[in-house]
């Protein structure tokens, strides 16, 4: 049983590895309206776009162990944990029109259990990526009936749509109202000549050489604390006021620091020091 469960694991992971050279071109269009803004916001890299929208439409639309209804209910809940208002209406649209059961779109109280058993490591990778362990695997996969294979592909999924939802919000797309409008770079500086580069370092230079290496390094120590920590009550608000609630379970459970400075972590680390050099 267990060979098999990895064998199933293998010719996922292949699968999806291979999903950066695979375009759908039955019953789905890649250049799909809906994922217009963020075309617009990757057209300047056209390599790069071309990659994510294969790479995007394998996950939802290729081979794959999960029915299409639950690709789209997964991408919903990642995308609602970090409140993204533009990706949920999408993947909204997107499970009614592959036959998904409008009841669930009421919230996870709706859906079957198996499907909202994956709110707690949705909730893990969205914000405490390193909590995560074969316990969280070995429960899903032992008492909510999850199948290896299924199991891999919704992680995929969860892991896509956070990183995903992470862009939308960087370029601003979530919040122009307007689906056709371009993205504002009003706030992107002009080009800078060489010049003028130049002699900013040299302002910084300067600047740095007003200080001892010591006291440099005792003022970047100086940290208040509170800088270092999250406004919980803040994320707690935004989670209850967003219109998103009814997708998302533990409200409390937000972005936590990793290890902050000057304290030892919980957790263990591999960390490798490197030199390089711009002749390597």
């Amino acid at each position: 049983m267990f060979t098999s469960d990895l064998t199933k694991l293998s010719v996922v992971s292949r699968a999806l590895s291979q999903c950066g050279h695979f375009m759908l071109t039955e019953g789905y269009n890649p250049w799909d309206s809906k994922l217009e803004r963020i075309k617009n916001t990757m057209g300047d890299h056209p390599d790069y776009l071309k990659l994510f929208l294969s790479t995007h439409n394998f996950i939802l639309r290729g081979d794959g162990a999960l029915p299409w209804d639950y690709r789209h209910y997964i991408a919903i809940m990642a995308a609602a944990r970090h409140q993204c208002d533009y990706l949920v209406d999408i993947q909204k649209e997107m499970f009614l029109e592959h036959g998904g059961d409008s009841a669930w779109l009421q919230g996870l109280d709706c859906v079957p259990d198996k499907l909202r058993s994956l709110n707690e490591i949705n909730k893990i990778l969205a914000h405490r990526p390193w909590l995560l362990c074969k316990s969280h695997i070995i429960r899903l996969t032992k008492e909510s009936n999850w199948s290896l294979a299924e199991l891999v592909h919704a992680i995929v999924i969860l892991a896509h749509f956070h990183s995903l939802a992470s862009f939308v919000f960087g370029c601003g797309i979530n919040d122009q109202d307007d689906p056709d409008a371009p993205v504002n770079n009003s706030n992107v500086e002009p080009e800078v000549r060489v010049d003028q580069l130049m002699e900013r370092m040299r302002t910084l230079s300067q600047r740095e050489e007003e200080f001892s290496v010591e006291e440099q390094t005792q003022r970047f120590l100086r940290v208040d604390h509170r800088d270092q920590t999250i406004d919980i009550e803040n994320s707690r608000v935004l989670k209850q006021t967003s219109g998103l609630g009814h997708f998302i379970e533990d409200t409390e459970f937000t972005y936590q620091d990793f290890q902050r400075r000057g304290e030892t972590g919980d957790f263990p680390t591999f960390r490798v020091q490197v030199s390089l050099s711009f002749n390597d």
